[in-house]
């Protein structure tokens, strides 16, 4: 009769230690699980920080040797500063501004909404260098884009020259008006017989509304278009460092709905160009990824030039205007900086913090 609790005891103690190794799997799996979830939120994060600012070629962002500190913020042997923490508020109308700046996106989901820019000039009064040198063509005295546009065009072609005595770039569209762009869309839907266009973009939602986009021809028999080939490179190494992209590529095709096309450069300004040149994405790319930036924590950037910036992005607001926090230095003196509208949902804030402190 003694042997019954014996037994009793030694089942229970079976049933204990079973207990014990399904919990001890149990522990083992949810550990497992957890590593998992950790690496694949780690993947997510990487698929979302695309962004490099390694300062060297355009492949620097793939080089081997490049570090996770490199990528963060800081290109090699620039500066490191850093924005203050001290900061205030501007309201802005998103009415007047959200579609103004040289960072708006245009594309067949945006269309242009700014009007006519206040700021066309004539491409005429930008054909020769300082040295009264003609640097390039024209296609006729009525090409026109935005002044700034211009001026960064002539710096960039005075050096084109320089370096390669090359002077038959040929501007041939700047600035459109949509009842232009309509007739370039239906004369290639005519001749194409497609219901839609990969080449030309719908009347209203061409970058060449807005002044920002340039057209290259060459003042060569049959004025055959700029495919920057040969000699003619030099301006797709070295265009952002004037501002300029070539925005459509054909690897980029299936986002922008356009096809390749090597002629056609747009002005966003430094150091947003070099950026999207350095990490080979296309402007709405860029657009994107920047939204994962704020003044708190910025995309910091130095320009191969070594001017340092820091770029961030603020949300819009639903109501008629938004507050736009602005870094200001610990003196509560302004850094100088820019706010453009993306023309989608919020503005870009492109501060640059080697200009010092400015007077507001």
């Amino acid at each position: 009769m003694a042997s019954r609790p014996i037994l009793k005891r030694l089942k229970y103690k079976n049933i204990a230690a079973t207990l014990a190794v399904i919990l001890v799997f149990i522990l083992a799996i949810s550990a497992a699980c957890s590593d998992k979830s950790d690496d694949k939120s780690d993947k997510n994060n990487d698929k979302n920080s695309i962004l490099s600012t390694n300062d060297s070629d355009k492949d620097s962002s793939k080089s081997d040797n490049s570090s996770d500190d490199d990528n963060n913020s800081e290109n090699t042997g620039g500066s490191s500063e850093t924005l203050s923490k001290n900061y205030k508020y501007v309201s802005i109308s998103n009415e007047e501004n959200l579609h103004l700046g040289n960072l708006i996106l245009i594309n067949n989901d945006y269309a242009y909404t700014g009007g006519k820019p206040s700021d066309l000039a004539s491409s005429f009064d930008y054909m020769t260098n300082s040295e009264d040198v003609k640097i390039m063509s024209i296609k006729d005295n009525t090409v026109e884009a935005k002044k700034t546009v211009l001026e960064r065009l002539n710096s960039m072609l005075s050096d084109f020259y320089k370096d390669t005595k090359i002077t038959d770039i040929m501007l041939v569209s700047g600035y459109r008006t949509e009842e232009y762009q309509k007739e370039l869309y239906d004369a290639d839907l005519e001749s194409t017989g497609l219901d839609y266009s990969t080449k030309v973009e719908i009347p209203g939602h061409s970058e060449h509304h807005s002044g920002y986009a340039l057209d290259f021809q060459l003042d060569q028999e049959g004025y055959p278009w700029f495919t920057g080939e040969g000699d003619y490179n030099w301006i797709n190494e070295n265009c952002y460092k004037y501002g300029f992209i070539q925005r459509y590529q054909d690897e980029k095709s299936e986002i922008t709905y356009i096809s390749g096309e090597s002629w056609h450069y747009r002005y966003v300004g430094i150091p947003h160009a070099q950026i999207i040149y350095q990490n080979n994405i296309c402007l709405e790319e860029y657009i994107t990824s920047l939204k994962q930036y704020s003044r708190e924590n910025p995309l910091y950037i130095n320009d191969y030039a070594g001017t340092r910036y820091a770029v961030y992005y603020v949300a819009a607001s639903n109501d008629d205007s938004t507050n736009v926090d602005i870094p200001l230095h610990d003196n509560d003196k302004p850094y100088r900086c820019s706010i453009s509208g993306n023309n989608c949902d919020g503005y870009i804030v492109t501060v640059d913090i080697s200009a010092g402190e400015v007077d507001e």
